[in-house]
């Protein structure tokens, strides 16, 4: 025992020299101070000591981190203070006790987080986590920080969380924004669900919303501040639980509704490529590419809000972008100077402008430069296409809503469009029966007239009356002759409900059934017919024809989907009617099955370049026409020069009965909460009648609970009372309920709605843009571009059939898209030289219908065994003997009274009888006369 403490002593002892040796190399006189006890320790001494040993640690982490001891040693402090020395006695046990029964019995989070910073500060995390376990680090970290800012132990309240209450009219001014046509585009097929939060089902017909959410939320912002700056918006995040809840579709192809921002997209994304391939620096690379994005950006939303009738920006102005400077019948003056610029026009002009710069610069072949200049110039058509079709949008539906606005009361207007065929369908359907089917066609009309019971002073009411009139057939042509025929059906039917209209203002897409001089000179004698004038017919922008026609084939659609669920078959017109009237039908929706009977006598109808004309409007002497609405006096033809048509073909319908809610007409009304019940059966003693709830005279008030009806005399209560007619208001909606139900009204009200460009002011300011000079925009920039019948060369007809070729071998998986064509063309190289010059450029669309005319020809050729054409050929040589066999006998017939010629004369006979007579019939002629 005595042998190993002195083993240990002298083991200390060595520590120790060795300790002092290290001290003193370091250049520290201090000596170690090795103490058995340090809280027996005098207070001086214990201070001592802990200096000498302070000393020490100085020295060692100088040896160990001789270039940031004092990091070291402040990283080392720092780590032991978040740890503070605590003596864990029998008090400091009973006080942290004490602080965690307060914490746990603490009702709120501020209460417990002014508990917490008591102690917080002055202990570290991990002893304070032994006696609560559940804290977490964030709630350590915030009592130190409520100590820091409030001061230890202070309760502080959290604000009162204010509930902001909504004004109908914030909501129903945000969702016309919303449904506006510059937002959404509506479709002819799909119905999106919206349930309330009762449960309730809205099915409301399914849009295409153009923008982000929060591009729509920037958009409304800058809206309200330059059209209605008094007016005090909903907030952000209410504004965007209104688009959340008002349901619609996302853009993500437009390939099948606007070709020309298809084909502006494919041409923004080439350009980006482009710029992606010059090697530029990055910040010059990203620079441009925003620029480009801002400019499809720009044009895709922004633009057509900057549209005006007139402006004095050349890119804005509708008069100056639509004149044809070529013919003065179609060109108005602008009465101010287009001395104005326009920022974001002017950014994409010249973003255009440097990388045709940076393509001459960065490309030294000269050839090459050549080419990408020009492939810069076809990528630059679509985009300016896209603008003119923009502008000419705006343009043309300026029409509608001037007609709408100033609707005489015997008056209508009318939609037509065709529907997308249906497709017949069984509920059990074999896979045989799927293909090869033949499509219903149905055509939609939507009447719109005004409700002689509108009141603008009460909330919700609408100003239009709908009535929608759908025409389904088994077997149709769907053109002019057609559309005709039920348009007369329309007018007449129309006559027949209200003998009091008088004329009717029409207007559809610019498809080649409705855009036809047939139409157009139809109206005269469906004017005779029908005993109402149609005093004009407009056209849509081409692809931009979707309206309330489209609208309300989707909600058709959707009911005789539904039909079909029930275990039913629609192949059939009739079947289809019945499908589309079942469950009482769609409201204000009249479907016939219908026959088209067609005039035997069929006029020519001819009206000059009626493809560029979209505004027609007749007068007593004929028709004035326009090529874009209000842009010059326009062309008068008198119908002496046009030649009306006589004689039309009639639609024939079956018979059917309608529900009442199909033979209504269909309006959207909400009923104001300030409506009540009007006894008129009151006595004529009464002196007062009982006003509507809301008149400041009226003081006696209905006690039923939730009645709102207020009454002049107490005689009046009490007769309400005894007939217990009583006026409940609903319960209050919240913002996504009444933001829901809005959006529903909005999406059956159609087309009283109005682009947003049109309630600006006429003229703008924009800041000028200072950079390069530009050339000014000319006039009629916007008028659509004719195109050049161009015919191919050899050259192109022998490379596109051979592309062509390979898509069609089975063992090659090539199949080439017109784009990749168009981009191989550019970039063909043979013996080291490009194969076309820039002049032999084609687009893909040149491609597309090139490899469309090809397929439909190599179709047409029929493939069949050899046995089947042996076959064929001796039953065409059969019909053809027995065709000239009756052909002899007639002609015997009448030679009967005259000499009996030669045989060889009857065989000149029975040839000039037949010019088309070919060497095999002359050969069975011969057979049968013998």
């Amino acid at each position: 025992m005595l042998f190993s403490s002195e083993i240990s002593k002298n083991l200390s002892e060595e520590k120790r020299d060795l300790l002092n040796r290290l001290l003193e190399l370091c250049n520290n006189p201090d000596k170690a101070w090795i103490t058995p006890d340090f809280k027996k320790l005098a207070h001086n001494s214990q201070y001592k000591f802990l200096a000498k040993i302070r000393s020490i640690i100085e020295s060692i982490v100088s040896f160990l981190a001789p270039n940031n001891a004092e990091e070291v040693l402040d990283s080392l402090c720092s780590g032991n203070e978040s740890e503070n020395p605590v003596v864990l006695d029998g008090k400091f046990l009973s006080v942290m006790k004490g602080v965690t029964q307060a914490y746990q019995n603490a009702d709120d989070w501020p209460t417990r987080r002014a508990v917490l910073s008591i102690v917080a500060p002055k202990i570290g995390y991990k002893l304070i986590q032994s006696f609560l376990p559940d804290l977490t680090m964030y709630r350590f970290s915030s009592a130190r920080l409520h100590a820091a800012v409030h001061r230890t132990g202070t309760i502080v309240q959290p604000p009162p969380r204010l509930v902001n209450r909504f004004d109908d009219a914030q909501v129903e001014h945000f969702v016309d924004f919303l449904t506006s046509d510059h937002v959404s585009t509506d479709l002819p097929f799909g119905e999106k669900c919206m349930k309330l939060t009762d449960g309730t089902e809205l099915f409301v017909p399914d849009t295409i919303r153009n923008i982000i959410p929060t591009r729509i939320i920037e958009q409304y912002y800058g809206y309200c501040n330059e059209v209605n700056p008094g007016f005090p918006p909903l907030g952000m995040s209410s504004l965007y639980k209104i688009i959340d809840v008002c349901k619609a579709s996302t853009r993500k192809s437009l390939q099948g509704i606007d070709y020309y921002a298809a084909d502006a997209g494919e041409a923004f994304d080439s350009l980006q490529k482009m710029i992606e391939n010059l090697n530029l620096l990055s910040a010059e690379a990203q620079r441009l590419i925003d620029n480009l994005r801002q400019g499809r950006q720009y044009l895709k939303s922004d633009f057509k809000l900057h549209v005006s009738e007139s402006s004095d920006i050349a890119d804005h102005c509708i008069c100056h972008a639509l004149s044809d400077p070529s013919d003065k019948a179609f060109r108005s003056k602008c009465n101010h100077d287009h001395s104005n610029t326009c920022k974001d026009c002017l950014l994409l002009a010249n973003t255009f402008i440097e990388i045709e710069a940076l393509l001459v610069e960065k490309v030294t072949d000269e050839d090459e430069a050549k080419r990408a200049v020009a492939k810069l110039k076809l990528l630059k058509e679509p985009v300016d296409a896209y603008k003119s079709h923009q502008m000419r949008t705006v343009n043309q539906d300026r029409a509608r809503e001037e007609v709408l606005a100033q609707l005489p009361k015997d008056s209508f207007y009318y939609y037509m469009d065709w529907a997308m065929k249906f497709l017949p369908a069984k509920y059990r359907e074999a896979q045989s029966d799927f293909f090869g089917k033949r499509g219903l066609s149905w055509h939609v009309s939507v009447v719109m007239m005004n409700d002689s019971t509108y009141d603008p002073s009460v909330p919700g009411s609408n100003k239009f009356l709908y009535k929608i009139f759908v025409h389904s057939f088994d077997n149709c042509t769907q053109d002019s002759t057609a559309v005709t025929a039920i348009m007369t059906d329309v007018l007449q039917r129309m006559k027949e409900k209200d003998p009091s209209l008088k004329t009717c203002y029409i207007r559809s897409d610019n498809a080649g059934c409705y855009k036809a001089a047939e139409t157009v000179l139809a109206v005269p004698k469906v004017f005779e017919l029908t005993e109402i004038q149609v005093r004009r017919i407009d056209f849509s922008e081409a692809q931009s024809g979707k309206g309330p026609c489209d609208r309300y084939a989707a909600v058709i659609k959707a009911n005789v989907r539904r039909y079909l669920n029930e275990k039913n078959s629609v192949t059939t017109a009739k079947q289809f009617v019945e499908a589309a009237n079942s469950h009482h039908g769609v409201s204000g929706v009249e479907i016939f099955e219908s026959r088209l009977k067609l005039n035997a006598n069929k006029q020519k109808a001819r009206l000059p370049k009626i493809h560029s004309l979209n505004n027609f409007e007749f007068e007593r002497e004929g028709v004035r026409v326009h090529r874009a609405y209000k842009v010059g006096e326009g062309n008068f033809y008198s119908w002496k020069q046009l030649d009306p048509l006589k004689v039309l073909s009639e639609v024939l319908c079956e018979d059917i009965t309608f529900s009442e809610k199909s033979s209504e007409y269909h309006s959207i009304k909400k009923k104001s909460h300030q409506e009540s019940d009007d006894l008129s059966s009151l006595p004529s003693t009464s002196a007062t009648a009982i006003p509507k709830a809301g008149v400041s005279d009226a003081i006696f008030e209905c006690t039923e609970p939730g009645c709102v009806d207020k009454f002049v005399k107490y005689g009046n209560l009490v007769r309400h009372v005894c007939n217990g007619t009583h006026t409940i208001l609903p319960e209050q909606h919240c913002l996504s309920d009444t933001a829901a139900i809005m959006y529903k009204t909005r999406s059956e009200q159609i087309e009283n709605r109005q682009i947003c460009s049109l309630l600006l002011e006429k003229s703008r300011t924009r800041e000028i843009f200072e950079t390069k000079k530009i050339a000014a925009l000319p006039e009629g920039w916007a008028l659509p571009v004719p195109r050049k019948n161009v015919r191919f060369t050899e050259q192109q007809v022998v490379y596109l059939t051979e592309r062509f070729e390979e898509g069609l071998k089975k063992d090659n998986q090539v199949r080439w898209k017109p784009e990749a064509v168009a981009e191989h063309m550019r970039e063909l190289k043979i013996n080291g030289k490009f194969h076309f010059s820039t002049e032999e450029f084609l687009k893909p669309s040149q491609i597309r219908s090139f490899f469309s005319r090809l397929s439909s020809k190599r179709k047409n050729l029929p493939v069949v065994d050899e046995e089947d054409e042996q076959e064929c050929y001796k039953e065409q040589r059969q019909a053809e003997s027995e065709e000239l066999i009756s052909r002899v006998k007639n002609v015997l017939v009448r030679e009967q009274e005259t000499p009996m010629d030669s045989p060889r004369s009857l065989k000149r006979e029975a040839s000039t009888s037949n010019p088309q007579l070919n060497t095999s019939k002359r050969f069975s002629l011969r057979s049968s006369k013998k």
